[in-house]
This record gives structure tokens, C-alpha cells and sequence, in this order.
């Protein structure tokens, strides 16, 4: 199954901190047969664009796909109902 990630969890990926991320995200994400990695994260990862903006575009292209996005973010489970945390 596809997923699409969002700047928080790649962040915490990448740095080692994968105690941030629940079981069920880390089980996701051993598990997935693809990770998407949208280009507005890296713009909000190297601080070119404000996380609020992102955010809508993020939700965007997982309707668009029809796929989850793996978040902690509250803000975008209130808009979006695929959410994996």
C-alpha cells in the first residue's frame, strides 16, 4: 500500500528520534510497499515555506491519490479522515 508522509515524520525518521513515532506508524512504515514523499515537505523541512501552507497541499494530493497520510497532526485528521497515527 502506498502512503504519503508528512514533515514531522520524515523529520523524525531521518534523525533517529523514531521513539516519537506510535507502533502503528513504525509498523506502516516497515510495511509499505511505497512512501510517498510530496515536494511541499521538503520545501517546509528546509524552512521555505510555513507548515499551514503546506498542509493544505498535502491533504490535496492524498485526495488526489486516495491514499493515507501517516501525521500527528490534528489539524489535517479534522479535514482528512485516511490518517495513520
Amino acid at each position: 500500500m502506498k502512503f504519503l508522509l508528512d514533515t514531522h515524520v520524515l523529520f523524525w525518521t531521518l534523525t533517529l528520534q523514531k521513539t516519537k513515532l506510535t507502533k502503528k506508524v513504525t509498523k506502516t512504515l516497515e510495511e509499505a510497499d511505497e512512501l510517498i514523499l510530496p515536494t511541499i515537505v521538503l520545501l517546509e523541512l528546509s524552512g521555505l515555506l510555513q507548515k499551514k501552507q503546506g498542509d493544505r497541499y498535502l491533504v490535496a494530493t492524498a485526495k488526489i491519490l486516495d491514499i493515507p497520510i501517516i501525521t500527528k497532526d490534528k489539524e489535517i485528521a479534522k479535514v482528512y479522515k485516511k490518517i495513520i497515527w
